[in-house]
């Protein structure tokens, strides 16, 4: 079958396209679908952000001069933007702080820790402070880390400093407010990078559990696909509706990041392994993108394991942090193999901003498509009435490709 196909209305910008299909008739078998896990797309696109924060989670960044003015400082400093960090000038008081606040809203039992990233602190101590609804801040809610020897940081390099929480016995209720205290020393800038808090309880199982249990619309290198999200630790099991032969095909990939590298595997319960390999986020092109497998299953399958690692020598499941990224596998699905079974071979060509009314197979009289119209004369079907499902390229090839509305 062959078919000249105008989606549009003379009057608009229109896209003409020609589908040539061959391959589906004739003595060849017809084509069967594949088997897929996820039979639904989804329109839940992941934010990791978005998910950690509905479980509690906060990350204070201060990369725009917006964020700098949530926190507040009475002390006579000035707190101003630098590469992405908070700096602050010390006020040449020697063996005080400076004190930063800032209003929040967290529930004491989601979160085990404070961490603060920072450069330049000297010798001392940092200090933390919360406040409920309607409370100042005092010296008996409060925290601090002590740390001896020369500062640190002087050259830009970045230390971490985690303020405990989970088990003060005035940690609990509702916190609206914190002050972070940062030692005074003449001479010295301190830089911070950000503020975290680390969940407490099982805070990190609900939150594995939630983001595993539903499919995402992942985005990698600007290619949306959905996807099953895969922490090194926790394994998807894909259950067959029956035992399947095939061509296993699947995409997997790594957001960027800092974190360690992952080994990504794919097993089946009687053939064993059926393909590895690792994707290291500190190497040019690996992270960041989907990368594209196809495995020839050697039995008919029933059950196949999908699962990550850290590939890091000595590191666990324990050690990966779901901020680096969060490993996934993209539309897993089996297409039959062998056989004579071959899918339909199409191509589309697509014409842009072409209108019908100016094509002499749709009557105009001058001769703006000789080829096209002797095509269709001899080999096409022409269609007199076809209607887009948008005025627009952009929706409507989306429509032409995915047979979606």
């Amino acid at each position: 079958m062959h078919a000249l196909d105008v989606r549009a209305r003379p009057r608009a910008v229109l896209c003409l396209t020609l589908a040539l299909l061959s391959g589906c008739g004739g003595d060849e078998a017809p084509f069967a679908k594949p088997v897929r896990w996820i039979v639904e797309p989804t329109d839940q696109v992941l934010d990791l952000a978005g998910v950690r924060k509905s479980f509690g989670y906060e990350l204070w960044s201060f990369e725009s001069a917006a964020e700098h003015t949530i926190w507040r400082s009475p002390d006579p400093v000035i707190l101003s933007e630098e590469d992405g960090m908070l700096k602050v000038p010390a006020t040449g008081t020697r063996g005080q702080f400076v004190r930063l606040s800032r209003e929040v809203d967290l529930r004491a039992e989601n979160v085990a820790a404070l961490v603060v990233r920072a450069s330049g602190v000297g010798p001392g101590r940092l200090r933390l402070f919360w406040a409920g609804p309607g409370q100042g801040f005092v010296s008996e809610r409060g925290v601090r880390v002590d740390f001896d020897g020369p500062p640190v940081g002087e050259e830009g390099e970045l230390q971490t400093y985690r303020l405990e929480l989970a088990g003060h016995e005035l940690w609990q209720g509702r916190i609206r407010g914190i002050r972070l205290d940062v030692p005074d020393v003449a001479g010295r800038v301190v830089r911070l990078a950000s503020v975290a808090t680390i969940g407490g309880g099982d805070y990190e199982a609900r939150m594995l559990a939630g983001l595993v249990a539903q499919d995402w619309k992942l985005t990698l290198a600007d290619e949306a696909r959905d996807a099953m999200l895969s922490p090194p630790g926790v394994e998807g099991r894909w259950t067959l509706p029956s035992p399947t032969r095939g061509v296993l095909r699947f995409a997997f990939g790594l957001p960027r990041g800092s974190g360690p590298a992952v080994t990504f595997r794919v097993s089946d319960a009687s053939a064993g392994q059926l393909f590895e390999e690792t994707i290291d986020p500190q190497v040019d092109g690996q992270a960041d993108r989907w990368h594209e497998a196809a495995v020839e299953l050697p039995a008919a399958a029933s059950e196949l394991v999908f699962e990550t690692a850290v590939a890091t020598a000595g590191a666990g499941a324990a050690d990966y942090q779901l901020d680096d990224g969060i490993p996934a596998w993209g539309s897993p699905e089996i297409r039959p193999s062998g056989g004579g079974v071959k899918p339909p071979n199409v191509v589309l060509i697509s014409v842009d901003t072409l209108r019908a009314d100016r094509l002499g197979v749709y009557g105009y009289g001058n001769p703006t498509s000789p080829h096209i119209d002797r095509w269709a004369r001899e080999r096409g079907v022409v269609f007199r009435r076809a209607v887009t499902t948008a005025p627009w390229t952009l929706p409507s090839h989306v429509s032409m490709l995915s047979g979606l509305d």
